[in-house]
């Protein structure tokens, strides 16, 4: 195994999120920004490139090969050479993104601090607390029931695409 560390090339040590491109690229944030791994060197991007910010904290790769980056401030699409933005000012519930998922319908969740948010045909559709969902979204993932697993702050939760049904540590639960 081969580690990459700042002591070897890596601009800096704490990597929060990673995704590989249809290219066989690696792009990788944190604190420090975004990076793209080519197989030789990093090229950092930053607010200078137009990102929304240098904090990076979730990355997602869609099909289409757009590269979607949450920051503490919105997202940051990029698409061949391109970027767009969304933020709080063009609908989306908060700009502090968690979690950015495509899930198999190539849908959008994002996981803010104001709950789960889906995006579809440049619409917001929230379903924070009006579905049993109140804190901050830090994880999603299908289930294979068509419905999604979600990480919160308060624990685990079901969500079947209407409601939210909450698991807590303290809970004795069986997931099916």
């Amino acid at each position: 195994p081969v580690t990459i560390d700042s002591s070897n090339g890596l601009p800096f040590d704490v990597v929060k999120c990673i995704v590989e491109d249809n290219s066989l690229r690696l792009w990788m944030g944190g604190p420090e920004g975004l990076f793209l791994f080519n197989g030789s060197e990093f090229i950092q991007y930053s607010k200078n490139d137009s990102l929304l910010s240098d904090i990076v904290n979730c990355i997602s790769m869609l099909d289409n090969n757009e590269i979607w980056v949450g920051h503490d401030k919105g997202i940051t699409v990029l698409k061949d050479g391109m970027c767009r933005h969304l933020t709080e000012e063009s609908g989306l519930p908060s700009g502090d993104v968690r979690e950015i998922f495509r899930d198999e319908n190539n849908q959008i969740w994002i996981g803010s601090r104001a709950g789960l948010t889906k995006y579809k045909g440049n619409l917001f559709n929230h379903f924070g607390a009006k579905i049993g969902l109140s804190d901050v979204v830090y994880a999603i993932s299908e289930n294979g029931n068509n419905a999604y697993w979600i990480g919160t702050g308060s624990g685990l939760s079901e969500f079947d695409g209407e409601k939210a049904r909450q698991y807590k540590a303290s809970q004795n639960f069986q997931i099916n």
